[in-house]
């Protein structure tokens, strides 16, 4: 049975070039606007504080990557994309 054991944040970037490139899996979560991915993601390492979440919508502004079970033979990247569709 898999389980998230450990997770932390990577780091936060803007522009293409900087995004990881790593051996690691990466999985990314991605969706409209104010649909709940940063909350999605605190659900799923068991942290409300992993990744930043506002009421408002558009408050993902960069490519957030957070390490999951480091050091283990379930190691892998999750990648917290910025929301589409933005409507005011």
């Amino acid at each position: 049975m898999f389980q998230i054991k450990k997770s932390s944040y990577v780091k936060g970037v803007a522009m293409y070039k900087d995004c990881i490139v790593s051996d690691l899996p990466q999985i990314a979560v991605a969706g409209k606007s104010n649909v709940g991915k940063s909350s999605f993601i605190n659900f799923l390492v068991n942290d409300s504080k992993l990744a930043r979440t506002s009421k408002l919508p558009g408050r993902t502004r960069l490519i957030n990557y957070f390490l999951i079970n480091e050091n283990s033979a379930e190691e892998f990247l999750l990648a917290d994309l910025p929301g589409y569709g933005f409507a005011k």
